[in-house]
């Protein structure tokens, strides 16, 4: 049809310095549920959030103390992969790794870094220890999906999603990659719109791509169950 579905994008999320310890997300989550999707009843519509207030996300109830060393290492190992220095930022990630034991966030970055670099079981290994370090960190578990869905082992890929979820069931790329999943590789369309909608439903303003996701998905089960 001469386009390309984004939703086979890779959505890979840096962990900046904030993360060193809780492996937080570059965007953070919205605190109270927010308005978007009112005016489009996306808002209101049955979706994979629970039901009550949006509870606090436990990746920013860490308390997160480093030092202006670490901080200043962290920031020169990012803007190494802002650049795609791969080598460069693999270097500082593993230092840091040695000089900070207890950091998260390198693990995950350097996970990135191998993935990259066409390495996925290193990656695998790092994200690994990330969740080692942090249970809590969303990121790992994400980027492990990712990793498996592209390895084919759809499986797995769900089985990381899910865990990430059953530490905040509010996150709102979890849902989203976990959606994906659902729609285009596992063929499960009707649990991936609940995904879909909680995405969108955890959005400041409303996401049109993934809008248009939906809306070309209720017409597909629509369609599907009038046949």
């Amino acid at each position: 049809m001469g386009f390309i579905d984004t939703r086979f994008t890779r959505f890979w999320l840096p962990v900046t310095l904030l993360a060193l310890l809780a492996g937080c997300a570059t965007t953070p989550e919205p605190e109270t549920e927010p308005a978007a999707g009112e005016e489009s009843g996306e808002a209101a519509a049955p979706s994979a959030l629970p039901e009550g207030p949006v509870t606090p996300n436990p990746y920013e109830q860490m308390e997160v103390r480093v030092s202006d060393q670490a901080q200043a290492e962290f920031d020169r190992a990012l803007e190494a992969m802002r650049n795609e220095q791969w080598e460069q930022a693999e270097q500082r990630l593993r230092g840091m790794t040695e000089q900070y034991p207890t950091l998260s966030g390198p693990w995950v970055n350097l996970g990135k870094v191998y993935a990259e670099t066409e390495r996925p079981e290193e990656a695998v290994t790092a994200l690994e220890k990330a969740l080692a370090l942090n249970p809590n960190n969303l990121d790992a578990y994400n980027q492990l999906g990712l990793l498996k869905r592209e390895a084919g082992a759809f499986d797995e890929a769900e089985a990381h999603y899910r865990q990430a979820l059953e530490v905040w069931p509010f996150h709102a790329r979890t849902h989203l990659n976990l959606g994906v999943l659902l729609d285009l590789y596992l063929g499960r369309g009707k649990e991936a719109l609940l995904h879909y909608r909680a995405y969108q439903q955890r959005q400041e303003e409303m996401d049109r791509q993934v809008a248009g996701w939906i809306v070309d998905l209720e017409r597909q089960l629509a369609a599907e169950g009038g046949q």
